[in-house]
């Protein structure tokens, strides 16, 4: 079977901010990321240093958009990523890691900022995320997704494109 599109919710919802699922084990830098995205006009949920945390967070709200390290304290975010797939919910890593090659395939396919992060490529990298790569209809945005593949199709930044670090 080819390549169908997934509606999946708008994440601009008029009178109330979008959210955003911040999971990141480093304090520092998951302070700095929640106020890059509040800065920008995001609600964020989290931050949160574990994966069985950003599970629990997702037992009750199901985010627009998420920002994941890849490794937390208790393990890879892979079951964070699974969970989001699962409710349609793009995401965008934020990891030091620099060969996805050696991620499981949900995390390798889609786009990564790098650490340190730049506040630029950082919101340019969501703003990527509500993008749509099919047609709009109302309502909804519409994703490109290969179920043979099983995960959606994203863009990845490779580091030449990274600008230099800092914000």
């Amino acid at each position: 079977m080819g390549e169908q599109c997934v509606t999946r919710p708008r994440p601009i919802v008029s009178g109330e901010r979008s959210t955003a699922l911040v999971v990141e084990d480093e304090f520092l830098l998951a302070l700095d990321l929640k106020f890059m995205l509040e800065q920008d006009g995001w609600q964020v949920l989290g931050p949160t240093a574990s994966v069985g945390e950003a599970l629990r967070l997702l037992e009750d709200r199901t985010p627009q958009i998420a920002v994941l390290d890849v490794q937390l304290i208790d393990g890879l975010v892979t079951p964070v990523a699974e969970a989001l797939h699962e409710r349609g919910v793009p995401f965008v890593l934020v990891s030091a890691y620099a060969n996805p090659r050696h991620w499981p395939p949900i995390l390798a396919s889609v786009p990564s900022v790098g650490k340190p992060v730049n506040e630029r490529r950082l919101l340019a990298a969501v703003a990527e995320l509500q993008k749509s790569p099919c047609d709009e209809s109302a309502g909804s945005t519409m994703v490109k997704y290969s179920p043979d593949s099983g995960r959606e199709k994203g863009r990845m930044v490779s580091s030449r494109q990274r600008g230099p670090a800092g914000r």
